[in-house]
């Protein structure tokens, strides 16, 4: 469902009998019907201003706001709590962004052939071959023999769902492949740095307009249904096995049921990883769990203990009251801005020209901490986080917790009590082109966003032009953000942020 008003000529839904709104729209000599004066004046009509549907109709006639939200609050509650929840909700998004969805579970043409004694070690040596590179096959099927039958063959749709991924990003960019080092780029623009790409360059905004999430979304929601279709949970605890094997799209890992510390020192996580799988214990990630870092996709799946995911720790001095930092250190403050973090790796979830994807299950209390553009981010692709319940800690500074540009950013909890802290462009956030969803289902929960005046506790790092030095541009908590850049004529109208929390006794 689109949540669409039915043309652009319709009114919105009226009571039976007149009201008092309607009564005080009389009074101005206005109606339900009534639309808005030439608003569009400010915003010149232009190739790449990046409407969202609906655009035009929900501000010409604003009383058609309360029934599309309604309208999308139901359809993000239903998708999030079906047995297909990530990639429902990756379809309820992409409609509001114009695109429909089809996707379905894997069928018998992505599962292991019948017979087959060793079908999870075929089909990474498949992915290998078919992304241009050549397998161990010994190495890679005496450390799969190990693994549990069952779990192999449930892995098996995924991994060769993975195998697509070059091609499905390589269609969804089009002509423009060679912009992605500057696409690249684009959640980290709301700090000053020079080497941010221009919004106004004719040619990346070319990029940007080519770019057709939709096919990433389409595969996303497929790569989804293959993971929430294999019922994973069944393996939980499972101990025995350990896999890992290098593939053209990063590294593939299989983990038991031990407790296991994952650091990018290990030579086998040092790198890319496409697939990491987890069968319980209470573990430790100090790695970019789910989040792509110069490949297409990559899928990280917990089921069971309390986890951390974490970084590696660099502090610096500047980092006093902050979260500490990762090696890229914080900005020298200036233009309005504090020590801001300079971190430029997605963690926990996050989708950068391509596909993360992080899930937890068990029902652990766990603790994700990242800086910027995690735990649900997406830009020019689909990033997703989900956890199944347990008490959470969620930790950030910007652009996280369902935060999206130019794509999907997802943040599900199924339950538990679970605080969340940020400071910018985070909980529920889209910019232009975007969707940010944050929906919790329940349990008390805890939303933060540092204010930043100093005289109620917060700290001020991101410039505020309504509150300069005694507040932070928040931009959070259900925002939806554009630009109007009179001096670039960059006019590119906003996404659609969305806190949604179904029940629980919760602090904003």
């Amino acid at each position: 469902s689109t949540g669409a008003p039915a043309s652009s000529a319709s009114c919105p839904p009226a009571p039976s009998s007149p009201d008092t709104l309607d009564a005080l729209l009389g009074g101005i000599g206005l109606n339900r019907c009534s639309k808005l004066p030439a608003w569009e004046s400010l915003f010149p009509d232009g190739p790449n201003d990046f409407r969202l549907p609906y655009f035009d109709t929900l501000h010409d006639t604003p009383l058609w706001g309360p029934p599309y939200a309604r309208t999308l609050a139901a359809d993000l509650d239903a998708a999030a709590g079906s047995s297909r929840p990530v990639s429902q909700l990756i379809a309820v998004a992409e409609a509001r962004l114009g695109a429909t969805i089809t996707a379905c579970d894997p069928g018998s043409n992505l599962a292991a052939p019948a017979g087959d004694k060793a079908p999870f070690a075929h089909a990474v040596e498949q992915l290998i071959t078919t992304t241009g590179g050549t397998p161990s096959a010994g190495s890679i099927e005496s450390q799969a023999a190990s693994i549990p039958q069952g779990l192999q063959q449930s892995l098996v749709p995924i991994v060769t769902r993975l195998a697509q991924t070059p091609a499905v990003l390589k269609k969804s960019l089009g002509n423009y492949t060679s912009q992605t080092p500057l696409l690249a780029l684009m959640p980290f623009v709301s700090l000053p740095n020079v080497a941010y790409p221009s919004l106004g360059d004719a040619t990346f905004q070319a990029a940007i307009a080519s770019l057709d999430l939709s096919i990433l979304s389409t595969y996303a929601a497929q790569l989804t249904m293959a993971i929430e279709s294999a019922s994973l949970s069944r393996f939980a605890g499972t101990t025995g096995f350990s896999f890992s094997t290098q593939t053209p799209l990063g590294a593939v890992v299989i983990g038991d049921a031990s407790a296991h510390t994952y650091l990018p020192t290990d030579p086998d996580l040092g790198g890319n990883i496409l697939l990491l799988v987890d069968t319980g214990g209470s573990d430790t990630y100090r790695i970019p769990a789910g989040a792509t870092t110069k490949q297409p996709a990559s899928v990280s799946i917990d089921l069971g203990g309390d986890d951390q995911y974490l970084y590696v720790e660099v502090p610096v001095g500047s980092d006093t009251g902050l979260l500490p930092s990762d090696g890229a250190g914080r900005l020298s403050p200036q233009q309005g801005y504090g020590p801001a973090s300079l971190s430029s790796v997605s963690r926990q979830g996050a989708g950068v020209l391509g596909v993360g994807l992080l899930y937890d299950t068990g029902a652990g209390k766990d603790h994700y901490r990242s800086l910027r553009a995690s735990q649900g981010f997406g830009t020019f692709g689909v990033g997703a986080l989900y956890d199944d319940g347990g008490d959470d800690t969620y930790e950030g500074e910007a652009a996280v917790q369902g935060s999206a540009t130019f794509g999907l950013g997802i943040l599900l909890d199924a339950a538990g009590n679970d605080t969340r802290t940020s400071f910018t462009l985070s909980q529920g956030y889209a910019f232009t082109g975007g969707v940010g969803v944050l929906e919790d289902l329940g349990g008390d929960d805890s939303y933060s966003v540092d204010v930043g005046d100093p005289t109620l506790g917060g700290t001020v790092i991101y410039y505020s032009p309504q509150l300069p030095a005694a507040g932070n541009s928040s931009l959070s908590q259900g925002c939806g953000e554009g630009m109007r850049d009179d001096t670039d004529s960059v006019y590119w109208s906003g996404g659609i942020g969305v806190l949604r929390d179904v029940s629980g006794t919760d602090v904003y």
